[in-house]
């Protein structure tokens, strides 16, 4: 939380600024009360008169400023949940590929989605009440003192006393808190991996399993949420009983000075409201401490990840003049105790095409994530024009290489957007990398053309389109290097053939295919088969 209040120091302090005549309106308020019960007990209407315009006009003021109180506050919530996003989302997109699937993709939904709602509820908004109960506290013992000193010193007395309280729940609160994050992101990841497999269950007529698995993993997240509950209740009880102990005695204490005409009559009222004002919001401090200590745990998980960015740098020096683009050299990698690849020796040369075959956990798969630098523990040699894969940036690579698995994702999105993927092209470079994969006559069929919605998972094309689409995001980028990786193994025959013998017969492309099995007229057009 320190970290958010040295980005937001200026947001921070408007805040504080509006909280300040927040507060200097309650106390104003609370003086012409007490005011008003003097000018009665003397009989001097026109004073009270004047009073009560005073207290109206004050109450106006306090209503105007909660207004922009509430607009504000919301605005700087939500600005720094976007900054915790985008953080998150810097920290994803620049670790490494193994270190990125250590975690499901419902775990990062769930901390950009659960987390930062936890974040929100439990710091960010109890922060501005922190802010405030200081703020009102600080002046209203300033107040206090203009009645008499002696309430000071029973106020600064119980106010330490209540300020101790949250250190007997911190810990708990915070487990507590850890506990109902990791349990969000359990349920997120089961509940994603349910729908997942809808057709499955569907098709088995199982579709009540999905109802009860879902049913008895909230039953689980709703007691993590309870048990956090219960805790914090604890610092809830245990404040407010000081709350009531601290207004109580100094109700007492005004109430002895005005007997012995110490202080006027009214100032009961005044001490009264200034006293609730104090201890019920330090009755609250003690909450809102705990409970923004609470989500420490989650900003540290944050940090941790930010902590593993990939901290191998970009070089531009990576030229294609020479003709071989991959090297294998002494290759070796295995799983634990499992070898995978021994002593592999292989060259892929420019412009030519190249197989990878052998049957399934042959090491296929590994060999691609080696050369695509997904996996950087291997041992020996793998050059990529001439420079040791493993010291090359994600960058590096994908500049160069077009990677395509048996799953192209597509968003739902627009064509244009699918293509683009952010960056920016002229309508007339996107038509050009369609036709070159001949999708440009489905254009004229779509209802708006390049800025037709896809649909989810691009349920409006089919499998061959879908694969198109991927290679034309390579084509429109000039990526000369194309490695296929079981990327027509879900198409029917016909079109499956119909893809690879049209980047076969491409001279300017580089190929590498990965397959189970081959057609026998795209054997006969490969430079080169890798059995594994």
């Amino acid at each position: 939380m320190k970290r958010i209040f040295l980005t937001f120091w200026r947001e921070f302090s408007k805040v504080s600024l509006i909280l300040i005549i927040l507060s200097l309106c309650r106390i104003a308020s609370s003086f012409l009360q007490g005011n008003i019960l003097n000018n009665l007990v003397n009989l001097n209407f026109s004073q009270f008169t004047y009073s009560i315009s005073l207290l109206f006009a004050t109450f106006i003021l306090l209503l105007l400023t909660t207004y922009i109180q509430i607009r504000y506050q919301a605005t700087t919530t939500q600005k720094i949940a976007t900054k915790l996003r985008t953080n998150i989302m810097d920290s994803v997109t620049n670790v490494s590929y193994s270190t990125y699937h250590e975690r499901t993709s419902g775990t990062y939904v769930s901390w950009l989605s659960n987390d930062i709602q936890q974040i929100e509820d439990r710091a960010i908004e109890p922060s501005y009440d922190l802010i405030a109960g200081i703020l009102s506290t600080s002046i209203s013992i300033i107040a206090l003192f203009t009645i008499h000193w002696s309430l000071i010193v029973l106020t600064l007395t119980e106010t330490i006393l209540l300020l101790q309280l949250p250190k007997l729940f911190h810990q708990e609160l915070g487990e507590k808190s850890l506990a109902v994050s990791q349990e969000n992101e359990q349920f997120i990841s089961k509940v994603s991996d349910y729908f997942s497999g809808y057709d499955t269950l569907y098709a088995f007529q199982r579709l009540p399993y999905i109802r009860k698995k879902v049913h008895d993993d909230s039953v689980l997240l709703g007691n993590t949420k309870r048990h956090y509950a219960k805790s914090y209740g604890k610092i809830a009880i245990a404040g407010g009983l000081g709350n009531i102990i601290s207004q109580v005695s100094i109700m007492a204490l005004t109430g002895y000075l005005a007997y012995n005409q110490h202080i006027s009559i009214g100032m009961i009222i005044t001490a009264g409201g200034l006293g609730s004002t104090i201890f019920n919001t330090i009755g609250t401090l003690s909450q809102y401490i705990a409970t923004i200590q609470s989500v420490q745990p989650i900003l540290d998980k944050f940090d941790a990840l930010e902590a593993q960015k990939q901290e191998r740098i970009a070089t531009s020096s990576i030229e294609e003049t020479q003709n071989t683009i991959f090297e294998l050299k002494d290759l070796n990698f295995a799983y634990d105790s499992n070898k995978i690849l021994n002593q592999l020796n292989f060259t892929f040369e420019k412009n030519k095409k190249y197989a990878i075959i052998g049957k399934s956990g042959s090491g296929k798969s590994t060999l691609v994530d080696i050369l695509t630098g997904k996996i950087s523990n291997y041992s020996g040699s793998v050059l990529f024009f001439n420079h040791e894969v493993n010291t090359l940036s994600n960058t590096d690579i994908f500049n160069k290489i077009l990677y395509i698995d048996q799953n192209p994702h597509v968003f739902n999105d627009t064509i244009r957007n699918n293509l683009c993927l952010g960056d920016t092209y002229s309508d007339e470079q996107l038509i050009t990398a369609l036709k070159t994969v001949d999708l440009a006559d489905l254009l004229s069929t779509l209802p708006n053309h390049l800025d037709t919605l896809i649909g989810e998972n691009g349920t409006t094309l089919s499998g061959g389109q879908l694969q198109r689409i991927a290679l034309a995001r390579g084509i429109l980028r000039n990526q000369n290097i194309i490695i296929l990786d079981e990327s027509t193994s879900k198409l029917d025959s016909k079109t499956a053939l119909q893809i690879e013998k049209q980047l076969i017969g491409n001279d300017n492309l580089s190929i590498i295919m990965i397959s189970h099995h081959l057609d026998d007229t795209i054997i006969q057009s490969l430079d080169g088969i890798l059995q594994l």
